[in-house]
């Protein structure tokens, strides 16, 4: 019979450990990098977070970040070249995510 599932699998979801390494592997590139009490709070908030949840959380808080440092960005049609460095902003945004951010 066609579209019958014969096995299901369960991955469940990752502890607190697990979430602290997902996040600080999703968050290695950012310069400067998050304090370690910053990911272990993140960590600690996102109970209930699969690590697809993690990485978008990480993937928005960069993106508001570069919004907030370059706001010409988004009014220009024209390519322009930005630095790596954010200041700080991911971590900030991503702490500020978590309010309007909900895991699937």
């Amino acid at each position: 019979m066609p579209c019958r599932f014969d096995r299901e699998l369960l991955f469940p979801l990752p502890n607190l450990a697990a979430r602290r390494t997902i996040l600080g592997i999703h968050t290695r590139e950012w310069t400067p990098a998050p304090q370690p009490a910053t990911l272990d709070r993140l960590a600690s908030a996102c109970v209930g977070y699969c690590g697809a949840d993690l990485k978008a959380l990480c993937v928005e808080a960069a993106l508001a970040a570069l919004r907030r440092r370059y706001p010409q960005i988004y009014g220009s049609e024209d390519k322009l070249q930005v630095g790596r460095r954010a200041d700080g902003h991911a971590a900030h945004c991503c702490q500020r995510l978590l309010a309007a951010f909900l895991p699937c």
